[in-house]
């Protein structure tokens, strides 16, 4: 499922790292980011542990770690989302970008 508007270059502090992407706004159940490959693939090197939900990667020179859960709450807590309803999917920009 691919929106066609694009949110260019907005800001995400997630777990202490600030990640600046563009993103898609797409209608999910919930309060979700979804990091896709196009950020995955400037980390270079990424090790996981799915039984757990680790993923360790080295970013500006620093070693991070992302616990799965704790970044749900975080976005939950900040109450950080995108209003599907007030974007028009074929425009370059979408209306409304909601916290």
């Amino acid at each position: 499922m691919v929106g066609a508007a694009i949110c260019k270059a907005i800001p995400l502090h997630a777990q202490g790292v600030l990640i600046i992407q563009d993103f898609l706004p797409l209608e999910l159940s919930g309060t979700y980011v979804i990091l896709g490959i196009q950020w995955l693939r400037t980390l270079r090197w990424i090790l996981t542990n799915y039984k757990k939900f680790i993923m360790r990667f080295m970013m500006g020179g620093k070693i991070h770690i992302f616990k799965g859960d704790l970044i749900f709450t975080i976005l939950s807590k900040n109450s950080l989302h995108i209003n599907v309803k007030k974007c028009r999917f074929g425009e370059s920009k979408p209306k409304h970008l909601g916290h």
